[in-house]
């Protein structure tokens, strides 16, 4: 076949692939912009995760993104949803400038916003930030993102969390595995956050485990219709991005003395 063609990552299909702004352009993704793969920034070279300098990148010159749906997808999930989030967006950003942060929350007062557009417009993205499988891995949430009116997501199966992204170090993890020796079952997750907010999809979550603060947008999926608008306030945790790991919030402080810990716990170490 010719130039990008593959499979959809909504639908399923194999067709010519369009380019899927992530997030939409309008929300704040039409400048030019520099990614980079987790595995070249986690090359030590006597560098720190948010040292960009001398690492290789891909240039993106009209804001992030690449070809993973097809014509109507992509057509289709922007027209029902594409609008509604850019106004959620936008509506945030407004209010981040103000002085509401508190040591690590922000208040953000959210006025007649669609949440079930909204997301299902965060679902699509995460299609697209992840391997194509994930539409035959989970057909519900194919489902759910193809069918504008359709609501209701297991929250027994899915999560979805939200938070204040602080710097402007985006982070697209793809689904995830995270375990430690204290928790016995591992956490499934992707991750998505592109200022002024970050996301996370967790599966099978087990919200008593999950080490952070997130506020919880699950249940715009499982409460509202298409056409349903409200007002809310929302309090949300202020994290920051420094490295490509999903989950990760440390500042650039707690980094360096992880680093100076490690090192000198090295059996080699004088």
């Amino acid at each position: 076949m010719g130039k990008n063609y593959g499979t959809c990552h909504i639908c399923g299909g194999y067709k010519k692939l369009t380019f899927e702004h992530i997030p939409p352009a309008k929300a704040f993704n039409q400048n030019k912009e520099i990614t980079y793969l987790g595995t070249e920034i986690l090359k030590n070279n006597g560098k720190f995760p948010w040292d960009f300098i001398d690492r290789k990148g891909k240039i993106h010159q009209g804001g992030i993104g690449g070809h993973t749906l097809c014509g109507k997808c992509n057509s289709d999930t922007g027209g029902w949803y594409a609008r509604a989030f850019v106004d959620f967006v936008a509506q945030a950003y407004k209010q981040l400038t103000l002085p509401k942060v508190t040591d690590n929350k922000v208040k953000v007062g959210l006025k007649q916003i669609y949440p079930l557009r909204i997301i299902k417009q965060v679902i699509a993205m995460f299609f697209s930030i992840n391997n194509s499988d994930i539409q035959r891995i989970h057909p519900e949430l194919r489902r759910f993102v193809l069918s504008k009116h359709v609501k209701g997501l297991d929250d027994t199966k899915f999560a979805i969390f939200m938070y204040a992204l602080k710097g402007n170090i985006s982070r697209y993890a793809g689904i995830s595995f995270m375990g430690s020796f204290s928790i016995k079952k591992p956490r499934i997750l992707s991750e998505l956050s592109a200022p002024p907010f970050g996301y996370v999809l967790e599966f099978s979550p087990n919200r008593e485990t999950i080490p952070t603060d997130y506020y919880e947008v699950t249940f715009f999926a499982n409460k509202f219709n298409y056409d349903s608008r409200i007002s809310l306030p929302v309090e949300l945790p202020i994290l920051e991005n420094n490295t490509p790991l999903p989950a990760d919030y440390r500042s650039k402080e707690d980094i360096l003395k992880d680093y100076i810990k490690n090192k000198l716990d090295e059996p080699n170490n004088p």
